[in-house]
């Protein structure tokens, strides 16, 4: 009887043992808490940009409020880019937008698309965009846009490109575009995409085209 019980605890303690040691086993292999927030927070850092931007808040600057600028992912060798966004007058006197600059392009200007009998035109702006008192100004693809040109390196997804707005009567303020994908659809802007005008587009010709399309640069 005596003998029983002594292998009988012997079996005990070798299951007791060996369940212990997987449980450790188990254990370690098991994503530590550090490890689960970290998993966390990356996906949160990582989420899609659109999400991100329309957490971005509006830069003030004196009584303009500029919405957090946008811009599309440009192709491989592509040398120009688009930035939209609005600019909305909260005071009682008009200001212009007089000059846009940025150490990623050789420069920046502002530009307007138009249809004029089935000829898409670019035009130059070199008087800058005004805004009336109480209204807000659109930077949208298909319409007024700020064009890098001679961008040194495509943009990329995820990117912020640094420019500086300079306005008639606010001052210059230092804001970001946020690059969104190639393609991307720009809060329903429109889907007119600045960096697929690079190759077939060149800003000192009279005539471009673009996709097949005959554009009149003036």
């Amino acid at each position: 009887m005596t003998h029983l019980l002594l292998r009988l605890s012997g079996a005990l303690a070798l299951f007791v043992t060996f369940s212990l040691s997987m449980f450790a086993v188990s254990f370690a292999q098991a994503p530590s808490m550090a490890q689960m927030v970290q998993s966390q927070v990356g996906g949160a850092m990582n989420m899609d940009p659109s999400d991100q931007q329309e957490k971005a808040a509006p830069t003030m600057i004196g009584d303009l409020e500029i919405s957090p600028l946008l811009g599309r992912a440009m192709p491989p060798r592509a040398q120009t880019g688009g930035a939209f966004f609005t600019v909305t007058n909260h005071g009682t006197v008009a200001d212009r937008l007089v000059s846009a600059s940025s150490d990623v392009a050789e420069h920046v200007e502002m530009h307007v698309m138009r249809m004029d009998g089935g000829v898409m035109k670019m035009n130059s702006v070199p008087e800058g965009f005004m805004i009336p008192p109480g209204e807000t100004l659109v930077l949208a693809p298909g319409g007024k846009h700020l064009m890098f040109i001679g961008v040194h390196e495509p943009f990329k997804q995820g990117q912020e490109v640094p420019v500086g707005l300079t306005f008639e009567h606010a001052g210059t303020v230092s804001v970001f575009v946020h690059i969104l994908p190639i393609g991307a659809d720009i809060a329903g802007m429109g889907d007119m995409d600045m960096s697929n005008m690079n190759g077939t587009m060149k800003m000192d010709s009279e005539n471009m085209e673009m996709d097949g399309t005959k554009m009149d640069a003036n």
